[in-house]
């Protein structure tokens, strides 16, 4: 096996092993709004480690400054996510940049708006997932709103089960199809 090859068989094998780590088991979101009181580096830092002293699998944890002084305290995955506010909505990290900065800072995975609400700054999310795999080789989750944002997350930027992944691992169809089925299922027993 040449060398791209054997690095490429690492990377999945490190991707896999992030997959495992969460798979079925609870990640917890550690942010704060701007201008909260909670919004301080120490005071995130310590709920997150009160998060994982419960039990949590790993965290979500917005900017790379929260996820630097984390990183020092724990090997579990964190999901990092840049939150870029606008006038009336926000978008999860906007541009590669902010992907980077992320990445750099120590998360696991990085977290990003792939869903079809216009934002007039930044990149199109098919560009950062694809750099994030290219450049950084860290998976991807896609946050979206919709079984159609979803499906095209898959169709359009390789992503899978929610998460984007530079593997051939398809994860998304059969967690979509219990989704779809159990929420079939829960609309059918309102209705009934």
């Amino acid at each position: 096996m040449n060398l791209p090859a054997r690095k490429r068989k690492a990377e999945e094998a490190a991707i896999y092993g992030i997959f495992e780590q969460i798979k079925g088991r609870l990640v917890v979101s550690c942010q704060a709004y701007p201008g909260d009181p909670l919004e301080d580096t120490e005071v995130l830092r310590r709920m997150a480690l009160a998060a994982l002293g419960g039990g949590a699998a790993g965290l979500r944890v917005n900017s790379a400054e929260h996820i630097a002084a984390l990183r020092r305290d724990t090997s579990l995955p964190i999901i990092g996510i840049h939150k870029e506010y606008g006038p009336s909505d926000l978008r999860i990290t906007p541009d590669f940049a902010a992907a980077r900065a992320l990445a750099a800072s120590g998360a696991s995975m990085i977290a990003l708006d792939c869903t079809n609400h216009p934002w007039p700054n930044g990149d199109p999310w098919q560009e950062i997932v694809r750099r994030i795999h290219a450049e950084l080789h860290l998976p991807v989750m896609a946050d979206i709103a919709t079984i159609d944002e979803a499906l095209a997350a898959v169709h359009r930027g390789g992503l899978e089960g929610g998460i984007a992944q530079p593997s051939a691992r398809p994860i998304l169809p059969s967690l979509l199809a219990e989704g779809m089925a159990d929420s079939n299922s829960k609309c059918n027993r309102r209705r009934a």
